[in-house]
């Protein structure tokens, strides 16, 4: 015997998702002061320069006011500093300072130790800055970029520099009329080389960067001609293990001028 049953609406249904959401619990046992930049945001950002050094500086306690790529971590010395490139320090062991320059496009995330740095970390009294680099994945994935600075598009030259730094000078007049271009041409590739198993990642960029100088009894342009190139191969052994090979290369050509016997 079969039984129909009709079921008959009183009023117009409707479907409620609710979503829920928390803010993480303070962590009183964590001490470490630290800053991380995502690869996202690095890309957003309107700075001068394609270095990962103009990134460090916008960490809270981190300074470099002589703009040598060298950043002072609350009052610590510029050579107090360690770069960390996926774990290997790439700080130069002679000079304190940081000893190689990296593609920026190839940097997935930074982080800034500012204190209170924990047992992993060592050999620096003013702080850390982590860099993980990229890796590829089953999706074949390629970017181009293109940064080009000029007076003919900054329309004030090379600017007036502080007078602190020249001494209450002006110098030379030329200097706001100094004609400069600055070139970075940026080109990366990811994919996998063995799906769920092997994958690469490149990124290589090109560097033509003309930076004028108000030398006070003289003003001219200083080239530096260079190019990054990074490449890195991961390979996913077992479940658990995860072996990592990477390259990177910083050859970098600066003309004389205003070189002298420290430079």
């Amino acid at each position: 015997q079969e039984q129909s049953i009709v079921l008959h609406s009183a009023g117009d249904m409707k479907e409620v998702v609710r979503v829920k959401g928390k803010s993480d619990t303070l962590d009183t046992e964590k001490v470490t002061a630290s800053t991380t930049f995502s690869s996202t945001f690095i890309s957003e950002l309107p700075i001068l320069g394609r270095d990962y050094q103009d990134i460090l500086v916008l960490a809270p306690g981190v300074t470099d006011v002589n703009k040598t790529g060298n950043p002072n971590i609350h009052g610590a010395r510029d050579t107090d500093v360690v770069t960390l490139v996926d774990g290997v320090s790439t700080t130069d062991p002679f000079t304190g300072y940081f000893g190689q320059n990296l593609n920026i496009e190839s940097i997935q995330e930074l982080e800034v130790i500012t204190s209170a740095a924990t047992a992993q970390y060592s050999r620096a009294q003013g702080g850390f800055a982590s860099i993980l680099t990229k890796s590829g994945g089953n999706e074949f994935q390629g970017t181009f970029k293109f940064y080009m600075r000029s007076d003919r598009l900054d329309g004030d030259g090379a600017g007036v520099e502080d007078p602190e730094l020249t001494g209450g000078l002006q110098g030379d007049l030329a200097y706001t009329q100094q004609h400069f271009t600055d070139l970075m041409p940026f080109l990366s590739v990811s994919g996998a080389i063995v799906r769920d198993r092997l994958w690469y990642y490149v990124a290589l960029q090109y560097t033509r960067e003309e930076t004028p100088v108000n030398a006070i009894s003289q003003a001219f342009v200083r080239p530096i001609y260079g190019n990054r190139s990074f490449a890195k191969a991961t390979w996913q052994m077992r479940p658990s293990h995860r072996l990592a090979f990477s390259i990177t290369l910083d050859k970098e050509r600066r003309e004389n001028l205003g070189i002298d016997s420290l430079t």
